[in-house]
């Protein structure tokens, strides 16, 4: 036993672990910590997210019956999970639509104060590092890398480049698993879970020895 702890992250999570270690480190005590094990985060951000936020894109719940892209959008105003996602270099646009507005084929006008907050964030997180760092990231399913144009390298929200920044970098093929794996659930693919379990057993081990 070590008395550390491995941090296991999915996402948006992600972020809030290396916050987390940023808590840490600023307190000295980041040796409470063995490693951290990222799976499908966005640690650079994702171009989906300039889709969803300015857009509505693909936030549909019941093909909009329960969620659509209009109110989607507005929630999305002041949610600052959803500006962390924002790309690090992203610049957010000076005009656009109200929150409120129906007309989704116009850029939203985003929440100021949060997209400045996003942009600390990064300059914060973006350059965290720790001896212990593992990632694995999901590929060859569509996923937007521009507001027009779509990529396979990536997990159908976060794109590849965003997600493997890492020496220990792990991919998976999210098409061999069956309809239904991808970003949300990519935790749920066999592999995956055999693999983290692999990386969490060898940093206890190699503490231990």
């Amino acid at each position: 036993i070590t008395g550390k702890v491995n941090i296991v992250s999915h996402s948006n999570g992600g972020l809030i672990a290396k916050a987390l270690l940023k808590l840490l480190r600023d307190k000295g005590k980041e040796n409470l910590i063995d490693a951290l094990v990222f799976i499908a985060v966005p640690h650079i951000g994702t171009p989906k997210a300039i889709a969803s936020l300015l857009y509505g894109y693909d936030q549909q719940i019941a093909k909009g019956l329960i969620l659509n892209k209009k109110i989607a959008r507005q929630l999305g105003y002041n949610t600052p999970g959803a500006y962390g996602l924002l790309p690090s270099a992203f610049t957010a646009p000076t005009t656009g639509v109200a929150s409120s507005s129906k007309d989704i084929e116009s850029p939203m006008l985003l929440n100021k104060y949060l997209a400045s907050e996003a942009k600390k964030l990064h300059q914060a997180l973006d350059q965290i590092n720790f001896p212990k760092m593992f990632s694995i990231t999901g590929w060859n399913m569509p996923t937007p890398n521009s507001l027009s144009t779509t990529t396979l390298l990536g997990d159908g929200t976060v794109i590849a480049s965003s997600s493997d920044i890492f020496k220990n970098s792990y991919f998976f093929d999210l098409k061999k698993y069956g309809q239904g794996i991808g970003h949300a659930n990519i935790t749920e693919a066999t592999p995956v879970l055999a693999l983290l379990k692999d990386i969490v057993l060898s940093t206890t081990d190699s503490q231990s020895a």
